[in-house]
């Protein structure tokens, strides 16, 4: 990053020409991850069908396909006022949420402590902790606003890896030798 003195003596940063593309290149991967999240929701809106409340959950999921879809296709669209109160909204419905699964579940730990993913409650759960992380970060991590190139960087590593980490709990959900979710087709 270089610096200038402007004519009243003020040191302003000047961007480089590696930093304008590591700007770009965070902002393809920004766009790139929400769209993987966008489908992952989606796929959860999908699976929710044959839940006994699918009335509640299908929207549930759909709200942060949406959000993160409208990221794909402008990632300035979270300084939108609307964009902004519909994620808070969001996030604020799937915080009550939460406590109302977490109250459900107590009611299963009563006697022994057991993988909570055993019980819908439980998986419900988890799809809402990774709803409420993903609306966050979408909400506060944008590529433009950081201005150090290590920040970029440091960013779009948890980005990719949070990313990733809902579909590596799905496909280990599926597999023959993991039983926790015999129920979930």
């Amino acid at each position: 990053m270089l610096r200038k003195t402007t004519k009243s003596g003020v040191m302003e940063k000047i961007m480089g020409p590696s930093s304008k593309h590591k700007h770009k290149h965070a902002t393809l991967i920004w766009r790139a991850i929400n769209g993987v999240m966008s489908f992952f929701f989606f796929l959860c809106s999908i699976v929710q069908f044959n839940d006994p409340d699918p009335y509640l959950w299908v929207p549930f999921y759909c709200i942060p396909a949406c959000l993160c879809a409208s990221i794909v296709w402008k990632p300035d669209v979270v300084e939108n006022k609307y964009w902004r109160v519909l994620s808070s909204l969001h996030i604020a419905i799937s915080c009550f949420s939460s406590i109302v699964l977490i109250l459900q579940l107590v009611h299963y730990f009563r006697e022994e402590i057991i993988n909570p993913l055993r019980f819908e409650e439980g998986r419900e759960m988890l799809g809402v902790i990774i709803a409420i992380c993903w609306i966050v970060i979408c909400r506060f991590c944008n590529p433009k606003k950081s201005d150090g190139s290590q920040q970029i960087g440091a960013m779009m590593t948890m980005v990719v890896i949070i990313g990733f980490l809902p579909f590596a709990i799905w496909i280990a959900s599926c597999l023959d030798s993991y039983h926790h979710c015999g129920n979930m087709w």
